[in-house]
């Protein structure tokens, strides 16, 4: 997002995703599908995307604040961290400050992380001194990546935000869209000064967090509206818009007549109060229906794998782990083998035999049918929702339980002389007796 003295529209948010797939081709195709799958949800429900989101009580996504500085002004405090993801969420909340009539609840919300990456207790805040602070390079992201290398969380289970002193150019704050989830630039950098600074100030984190989320500029693309569903922003209560100049809050433009294709009844101003459109920080307070919808669809479809995540609960009191002591690493067929428990931590277990469940005791008793090479598997459960559950495997060879044995009366005996041979095989059913390869008995 650009400073007060907005960007044209060709810079900015499209510029870095550009850049992203000139790098990564091949996100580029998980865009393109994940917007037609948008799309075919969007025309099936006439343009009603929210229906099963909207049922939903919300979702919350975890945060974690990486605060990249010099020992400089850009070290701000926990406390304004925490005011800026407070303000973060009543502008997702549309209620406090950012609570315009023509705004809407998005059902979103964001916590500090509780638990790092190490199952260790954390305020969400991280610190960690480096010259990179000032980003350097003609590009605002010609240093993105030195800066998101000195401190990363998985980017599968945490929203990562860098905080720095300068962007080059007049961006404050950019992001990468949803095709980048869990790679290594994925994530927010912004300006400490524009975070946790004022209302106004904020409207930047709501802005790129929009972005994170799957959101356009209101002005992407202009005026042009054919099918508002794949022009402009994407977003078909959003009216078009091709104007990024910073107005006041009681003044009003109209910068497109193309707002009846998208199902307006008439022509209507630009939604210069929209976070995703640039200009006057002020007057930002709208999130759409329509947007709300998009990011939600992006959140369950994308970027599901922050809410599998327990990046929001404190941290496990007693982690489980799974361990077992197989009999051997090699067991007959048909005999009753015990794989004996010694987990720790765990509340129950499930059992599995080439991941068929065989029980749920303590330890396991199997007779293996026959020959061949099996996996034991075993689940331990914590039954504390704050705490995951473990896994252990092993494989064991089982072999036939027979074995053959006999004795005899005599070792030399003359011609015509009986001998008796005494059977002591076991685990046999049947035996044949063979006289110099040939059946006997």
């Amino acid at each position: 997002m650009a400073a007060q003295s907005p960007l044209p529209p060709s810079c900015g948010q499209q510029e870095v995703m550009q850049q992203f797939f000139r790098h990564y081709p091949e996100k580029k195709l998980l865009d393109v599908r994940s917007e037609q799958g948008l799309l075919d949800q969007v025309r099936a429900a006439r343009l009603n995307l929210g229906k099963t989101q909207r049922g939903q009580t919300g979702v919350n996504l975890a945060v974690v604040v990486h605060i990249i500085h010099n020992n400089g002004p850009e070290n701000i405090s926990d406390a304004q961290v925490l005011k800026g993801i407070q303000d973060l969420n009543l502008a997702f909340a549309n209620t406090g400050y950012y609570d315009p009539s023509d705004g809407v609840n998005t059902g979103i919300q964001f916590c500090m992380a509780q638990r790092d990456p190490l199952n260790q207790a954390t305020n969400g805040i991280t610190r960690d001194v480096s010259p990179y602070t000032v980003m350097g390079g003609p590009n605002y992201y010609s240093d993105d990546q030195n800066v998101k290398n000195i401190n990363r969380w998985n980017p599968l289970c945490y929203i990562n935000i860098w905080l720095v002193s300068s962007i080059p150019t007049s961006v404050v704050g950019y992001a990468y869209m949803p095709s980048a989830h869990g790679m290594p630039m994925d994530g927010i950098i912004i300006e400490a000064g524009y975070f946790g600074t004022s209302y106004a100030n904020d409207v930047v984190v709501a802005h790129e967090m929009g972005h994170y989320l799957g959101l356009f500029h209101t002005f992407e693309g202009g005026c042009t509206n054919t099918d508002c569903s794949i022009d402009g922003d994407r977003v078909c209560d959003t009216p078009p818009d091709q104007s990024t100049a910073g107005i006041s809050c009681t003044s009003t433009v109209n910068s497109c007549s193309t707002d009846v294709l998208s199902g307006f009844a008439t022509d209507q101003n630009d939604l210069t109060q929209d976070y995703m459109d640039y200009g006057n920080f002020n007057c930002m307070k709208v999130f759409t229906q329509g947007q709300a919808d998009r990011m939600n669809w992006f959140i369950q479809n994308v970027r599901n794998s922050l809410l599998a995540c327990k990046s929001c609960l404190t941290p496990c009191p007693a982690p489980v782990t799974a361990s077992f002591t197989p009999p051997a690493a090699s067991v007959w067929a048909g005999i009753a083998q015990t794989f004996t428990n010694t987990s720790t931590n765990a509340g129950s277990y499930s059992w599995y035999v080439n991941n068929v469940l065989q029980g749920t005791s303590v330890n396991l008793n199997h007779s293996f049918p026959a020959p061949g090479n099996y996996q034991i598997k075993l689940v331990a459960h914590s039954g504390n929702t704050l705490c995951d559950d473990d896994s252990m495997s092993v494989n064991v060879t089982v072999t036939c339980s027979a074995a053959a044995g006999f004795t005899h009366s005599s070792a030399t005996v003359s011609a015509g002389t009986p001998v008796v041979f005494t059977n002591t095989s076991s685990g046999a059913d049947a035996v044949e007796w063979h006289v110099n390869g040939s059946l006997q008995s």
